[in-house]
């Protein structure tokens, strides 16, 4: 009797084990994530130009010939050395945040440039001096990644470009592309001029299942800002952008391993109880 015992516990242990084994694989499964970053370019950018021309009317008087009496150019960038969380800036006003895992891409950005211009006119000589500063800037995000097999995505995310009356460039986009080209893609593009009410952003949301291959998913904002030398006074000028996204991704879980756990939990308990019989008896 007490060997029966000693073999119906070791049964019911090694059921057990092997049980729980399989349980385990099987709900592996359901958390796996299904993207591998295979490349990753983040970068903030801004160029400034501060300069002062003289300038002298000529026939007719809306023509100038101008000189610059002086020029002092800079330039900032900050670029994210791998895949780990970037907090970039390049200057006070040109940011990006963006962290990117197996399971996503989680970033925003944003840019702010702006030309300022201020001028002094001198009736005797006929001569005015202009003095002008000027900003471009470039928010770039890219992600390149791999999904070995069908999985779940969820896109979201917003863009705003703003530009006021002498802008040359106020733009902001987010691009999902893979193997069938593009899957989805957002753009907001404002030349000006802009006056409240401010134009709202430009929304997305996206959702389904991306096929197993190679996929890129970008965000970008490009501002600058530009105006003319001829005229009297003072005046400015400036691009707003930004941007915000969200990329979660989840391994398609075959319904097949909602109903294996349920078996091997009932498997489990009727092994248990038969176990405890067999020990009582």
């Amino acid at each position: 009797m007490r060997r029966a015992r000693a073999w119906h516990r070791r049964k019911l242990g090694a059921s057990l084990a092997v049980g729980l084994l399989l349980l385990s694989s099987v709900s592996s499964s359901v958390v796996q994530a299904g993207m591998t970053p295979t490349g990753q370019a983040r970068r903030v950018f801004r160029h400034f130009d501060d300069y002062v021309s003289l300038c002298v009317p000529l026939p007719p008087i809306i023509v100038s010939e101008c000189e610059t009496v002086y020029y002092l150019p800079s330039e900032s960038e900050q670029i994210a050395p791998d895949f780990g969380y970037f907090d970039g800036a390049a200057g006070p006003f040109v940011l990006q945040q963006s962290s990117i895992s197996s399971s996503g891409v989680e970033a925003s950005g944003s840019s702010l440039t702006a030309t300022s211009y201020s001028s002094y006119y001198d009736p005797e000589t006929f001569e005015y001096y202009v003095s002008h500063e000027h900003e471009q800037s470039e928010n770039l995000l890219s992600v390149s990644f791999d999904l070995s097999e069908p999985t779940d995505y969820l896109l979201t995310g917003e863009v705003r470009a703003l530009g006021a009356v002498f802008v040359a460039a106020a733009t902001a986009r987010i691009t999902l592309t893979g193997p069938g080209g593009v899957i989805a893609e957002v753009t907001h593009s404002q030349p000006g001029p802009f006056f409240p009410p401010l134009p709202p952003p430009t929304l997305l949301n996206e959702s389904g299942t991306l096929a197993a291959g190679s996929y890129l998913l970008e965000a970008e904002l490009l501002g600058g800002s530009a105006g003319h030398v001829n005229g009297n006074g003072d005046y400015s000028d400036a691009s707003q952008l930004y941007f915000e996204l969200s990329l979660v991704l989840e391994q398609t879980v075959p319904a097949l391993n909602t109903w294996a756990i349920g078996g091997l939990m009932f498997l489990l308990a009727l092994a248990g109880a038969r176990g405890v019989t067999t020990l009582r008896s």
